[in-house]
């Protein structure tokens, strides 16, 4: 198992200078969160961590040599991140891959996919997530069957809720993912992402699945100062529980 993170955000909508992998929770910064949920489960992975060639310097000087890094030269989509961050890497590798802004998604999920994806046999496997609420994230299309149909980046549903939401975290087979990167069609923005890349899949008849998380916090990552704090007080709220657990 290999693990790729991609920090790319600049953090500008959190109004300071500090690149947002960089950005501390509870004096942590927000991507050690993330490596210290994915080390929880497969301990002593590699990781890689992609980032944007602005801060680049930065990021890898505070987070050191224990890390192989990938740089991503222009900020087109986090499927040109990804694609950048997965190069070299033995394509029979399975590959766990994060963002560094999601500190929330628990361990027990990310073990849970991982293993629910080697069960299923399958190329790709995502995070998914049903809400009443309107995220600013891809929606995930399925049929009355619950067949998956398509992932979708720009859209207003217009459909009822709840609404079933990419919440970003991802299992791919490298080996079987790799050529379809050349496949991915730009975004409005002439950028590309990774729902794209899934969609590709499904049209090419892989196989792709969904792992539903039950738990709403765990959608939550951090782009604003008010996520910031609603991140805190999650955390905080999880630190309560987790005592009162221990102590039954």
């Amino acid at each position: 198992m290999y693990a790729v993170i991609l920090a790319g955000g600049s953090g500008t909508r959190m109004g300071g200078k500090t690149p947002k992998p960089l950005i501390k929770i509870n004096g942590k910064p927000l991507i050690l969160h993330v490596v210290d949920n994915i080390k929880s489960v497969f301990g002593d992975v590699k990781i890689r961590i992609v980032v944007g060639k602005r801060n680049a310097n930065e990021i890898m000087s505070r987070m050191g040599s224990d890390f192989d890094y990938a740089i991503q030269p222009k900020a087109l989509g986090t499927a040109d991140a990804l694609k950048h961050g997965i190069e070299g890497i033995d394509p029979k590798e399975k590959v766990l891959i994060m963002y560094a802004d999601t500190p929330l998604i628990r361990s027990s999920s990310i073990a849970g996919m991982v293993n629910f994806h080697k069960l299923k046999g399958a190329e790709i496997t995502f995070l998914t997530g049903l809400s009443l609420r309107k995220y600013p994230y891809a929606l995930v299309l399925k049929n009355e069957s619950k067949k998956l149909l398509a992932v979708k980046e720009e859209m207003r549903s217009i459909s009822p809720p709840p609404w079933e939401y990419n919440i970003g975290m991802y299992v791919i087979n490298l080996e079987k993912i790799s050529p379809l990167f050349s496949k991915i069609k730009a975004g409005s923005k002439g950028e590309y992402y990774i729902p794209e890349l899934i969609n590709v899949a499904i049209r090419k008849g892989l196989e792709v699945q969904t792992y539903m998380s039950f738990d709403e916090s765990e959608y939550l990552g951090v782009n604003t100062k008010e996520d910031l704090r609603r991140v805190e007080n999650v955390m905080a709220e999880r630190e309560v529980e987790d005592r009162e657990i221990d102590q039954e």
